[in-house]
């Protein structure tokens, strides 16, 4: 007995036992953008595929539904911002401003199977190992020159503990006692006049 499985079913799905890159940059296709019951109305979750078979995805706030009319509620403000952060995302794919000015933008111009094969480069950190709630992020979309300027550069863990840090956690981050002979104000002595 045998099998068939159709073109196109591997697309969207991710080999078991696929983790995180490392921390860096790297280039993604967005398979996907969902609009999932137990988000906001006016969000979506787009899905990226890294090149090793990992996937995740973040979350993108949209200011316009599907007829293209502004969600309500939306200030000036923020329609302008959830567009600069979308705009973000297609600059990172290869669009041109001028490009976006001339037709509409939807669904289609990100996913990586209905707009010419553009791919998307991220700034990705991944979550920490055994830390319930640490989530992998991409941090910020970025242009393919940002792309190939660090791609082979050695990224900063992001989840490294400094000196800094460590010192701020052994005390928590109550200050070191007063010097020899410098006696601290009693609490209250501020608060009486």
């Amino acid at each position: 007995m045998s099998f068939v499985i159709p073109t196109g079913a591997f697309e969207h799905v991710t080999p078991l036992g696929a983790t995180p890159p490392a921390a860096g940059y790297y280039a993604v296709k967005i398979t996907k953008v969902e609009n999932n019951q137990r988000d906001k109305a006016h969000t979506r979750r787009i899905h990226c595929q890294f090149e090793n078979g990992f996937s995740m995805f973040e979350f993108l706030h949209c200011a316009y539904d599907e007829e293209g009319n502004p969600y309500p509620g939306l200030e000036m403000k923020q329609v302008r911002g959830r567009l600069a952060a979308l705009m973000s995302i297609l600059f990172s794919l290869g669009y041109t401003k001028d490009q976006l000015m001339s037709g509409e933008v939807g669904t289609e111009t990100l996913l990586y199977g209905t707009n010419g094969g553009r791919k998307a480069y991220v700034e990705f950190i991944p979550g920490q190992k055994g830390v319930q709630g640490s989530y992998s992020t991409i941090r910020r979309f970025v242009s393919e020159a940002v792309f190939n300027a660090n791609k082979d550069k050695e990224y900063a863990n992001p989840h490294a503990v400094t000196t800094k840090t460590a010192s701020a956690a052994t005390n928590n981050g109550v200050r070191a006692p007063a010097p020899a002979g410098h006696a601290l104000p009693s609490p209250a002595q501020g608060l009486i006049r």
